[in-house]
C-alpha cells in the first residue's frame, strides 16, 4: 500500500522539472509570435530542455538582428527617396 503512492509522487515530482522549462519555451514563443520579442529562456534542465531553450535563444537573437537591419535599410531608403523630391527644380534637373 505504502509503496504505491512514493512512484507516483516522484514521476510527479520528476514531470514538473521537465514542465515547467517547457512551459517557459512555450510562453517565450507566444511573446515572440505576439509582440515580436521576448525575454530569453533561462537555459536550465534536462540537457534536451537546456537544447531547446539555447535554440530558442539564438532565434530570438537573430530574429532582433534581422530586425535591425530591416529597420536600418528602410530608413536608408526613406531617406534616399525623399532626398530628390524636397530639391527645388533648378538645383536638381
Amino acid at each position: 500500500m505504502i509503496g504505491a503512492p512514493l512512484p507516483a509522487l516522484m514521476s510527479l515530482f520528476l514531470a514538473r522539472g521537465i514542465w515547467n522549462p517547457v512551459r517557459r519555451v512555450v510562453a517565450a514563443t507566444h511573446a515572440l509570435a505576439g509582440s515580436g520579442s521576448a525575454r530569453p529562456v533561462p537555459e536550465e534542465g534536462p540537457n534536451e530542455l537546456v537544447s531547446l531553450a539555447r535554440s530558442f535563444n539564438e532565434l530570438g537573437q537573430q530574429l532582433e538582428r534581422a530586425r535591425e537591419a530591416e529597420r536600418a535599410f528602410f530608413l536608408s531608403v526613406s531617406h534616399e527617396l525623399k532626398t530628390p523630391l524636397t530639391c527645388s527644380r533648378t538645383r536638381c534637373a
